[in-house]
């Protein structure tokens, strides 16, 4: 279920089909906001998608620690993940 959530949810927001912005993995790592708009939304919409943003980067840490934590646990246990 986890892996759905990470995979269907959140890489869908920050990959989305169809929308004014998208994320730019140049800026993830540097402190910036990683969100790049293609087209200048109003202020609250941005605000909006900013904040949205850092509350779906903690989601795919915390998933994607989980999903390496899970197939970790396999792999120690023989099992072909």
């Amino acid at each position: 279920m986890l892996y759905e959530v990470y995979h269907t949810c959140v890489n869908t927001f920050f990959y989305p089909k169809n929308e004014c912005y998208s994320e730019d993995g140049r800026y993830a790592y540097t402190g910036q906001d990683a969100i790049r708009f293609r087209k200048k939304p109003s202020r609250e919409v941005r605000d909006l998608t900013i904040e949205l943003s850092k509350v779906f980067e903690e989601l795919r840490e915390d998933l994607a620690y989980y999903e390496t934590d899970y197939i970790t646990q396999r792999r120690m246990q023989g099992e072909k993940v």
